[in-house]
């Protein structure tokens, strides 16, 4: 649209620049409104902004647990779970929200992982506790069948 803007009087008349105005406000914000509902009613899930699907199923065995090594005097923190579908996507979210671990198996969603296992270095146990603080970590995944699988599971300092 354009729009007449900054007149100003020069010598008895008055000059007027003419410009387009940019398309903001609520316009961009229908447009955005309306791609996030695409990608909703697509399957799209998007638990990073906040904006989640319901979970359809829960991990199997899913265990979260610092393991503590006297005699090395180091530690490491254990995530590991299971499907019985194949797991396509997996993504480990801290106690503040903060995406600590994110793992995709690409086989063209055919087929998947049955279980997942991800480890951390084993870095003195102070050294551990404070890059990853006690509370309820948050593990979100997805099968190839597109269920969603959620669970929150609760680090606790040894």
């Amino acid at each position: 649209m354009w729009r007449a803007h900054n007149l100003q009087q020069k010598g008895g008349n008055y000059v007027s620049c003419i410009r387009k105005e940019k398309k903001t406000g609520p316009l961009s914000l229908k447009r955005i409104i309306i791609f996030l509902a695409i990608m909703m009613a697509a399957g799209f899930c998007m638990p990073m902004v906040g904006l989640t699907c319901e979970p359809v199923g829960e991990f199997e065995d899913l265990a979260l647990f610092v393991v503590y090594s006297d005699s090395d005097e180091d530690a490491q923190i254990i995530a590991r779970g299971g499907s019985e579908d194949g797991i396509r996507k997996v993504v480990i979210f801290g106690p503040r929200g903060k995406v600590r671990h994110r793992a995709y198996f690409k086989d063209k969603g055919r087929i998947g992982q049955a279980d997942f296992q991800f480890d951390t270095p084993e870095p003195s146990l102070e050294d551990l506790m404070e890059a990853y603080p006690p509370g309820v970590y948050r593990i979100w995944g997805k099968t190839v069948n597109g269920d969603i699988l959620a669970a929150g599971y609760p680090l606790r300092s040894p």
